[in-house]
């Protein structure tokens, strides 16, 4: 994960912090417990890699979920950069 993370969550809308990425991101998962994934794209520009899915759970939600990973050649790493869960309600 990187050091800044931009994640759009129901209720979440920003750059955050390590930290604090990972407890919304926790979060949105332990109110949204997943029952099914399915990837919709996966493409790769300038380092960056780029997947887009389709989010169901258990409680009856769908999400559209975009995330973006950075390569990160020094340090032999790929580290999340931006993840955002859009309801498509």
């Amino acid at each position: 994960m990187s050091s800044t993370v931009e994640v759009s969550a129901p209720g979440f809308n920003g750059h955050y912090g390590q930290r604090q990425a990972k407890e919304i991101i926790s979060g949105f998962f332990q109110n949204n417990k997943p029952l099914d994934f399915t990837p919709k794209s996966v493409s790769e520009s300038g380092g960056s890699q780029h997947f887009m899915g389709r989010l169901k759970t258990h409680n009856g939600n769908c999400y559209r979920v975009f995330m973006q990973v950075q390569k990160d050649a020094e340090h032999h790493k790929e580290q999340l950069r931006v993840i955002r869960f859009e309801s498509e309600r």
